[in-house]
C-alpha cells in the first residue's frame, strides 16, 4: 500500500515516489519514477478514468484486500496529473509507460475507462472486461491503450 502523504480531496492522498537519483553523468531511468494518489471508495464505488493517454500505455488493473484504491503511474507516465474527488481518481495525459490501478475487492462497484469508454467493471463479484486485454492473470489484466 502507498504511504500517505498531502491531502488532495476527501479521502484521497497524492504520493509521489520518485526513483533513486543517479549516479553523476548518468541518465534517469524512464522506469524509476513513480507517481499516484489513494482514495477511498465512496459508498462502496470507485471510478478511474484516463484522459488523453497516449496510445502505447499500459493498464495494469489488479484487485487487493486494501480498502483503498491506489493510482499509480510509472515511467513515462509519471509526467501524468492526477485530480480526485470522492470515490474518483482521474489521470489526464500519460504518455508511454503504465498506469497501475488497485482496486479494493470490497468495493460494490468499480470502473476503469478510457476517454469514455469502459475498459473493466466490477460489479459486486462480478468482473467483466470491456476492452481487449494483451495478458490477464489471477486477479490481474493488463489492457494497451489504443487508439
Amino acid at each position: 500500500a502507498l504511504a500517505p502523504a498531502a491531502p488532495v480531496g476527501a479521502g484521497a492522498v497524492v504520493v509521489p515516489g520518485p526513483g533513486p537519483a543517479p549516479s553523476a553523468g548518468e541518465p534517469p531511468a524512464d522506469d524509476a519514477a513513480s507517481a499516484g494518489v489513494s482514495v477511498l471508495p465512496e459508498l462502496g464505488r470507485i471510478q478511474v478514468v484516463l484522459t488523453s493517454p497516449s496510445p502505447d500505455l499500459r493498464i495494469r488493473v489488479r484487485l487487493t484486500d486494501d480498502s483503498y484504491s491506489d493510482v499509480r503511474a510509472t515511467g513515462a507516465a509519471a509526467g501524468a496529473r492526477f485530480r480526485t474527488g470522492p470515490g474518483r481518481v482521474e489521470v489526464l495525459g500519460a504518455t508511454g509507460g503504465e498506469v497501475e490501478v488497485v482496486l479494493p475487492r470490497t468495493a460494490r462497484s468499480a470502473t476503469v475507462e478510457v476517454d469514455g469508454r469502459p475498459y473493466f467493471r466490477k460489479d459486486g463479484d462480478g468482473i467483466r472486461l470491456l476492452a481487449p486485454a494483451s495478458d490477464s492473470s489471477g486477479s490481474e489484466v493488463v489492457f494497451t491503450v489504443r487508439p
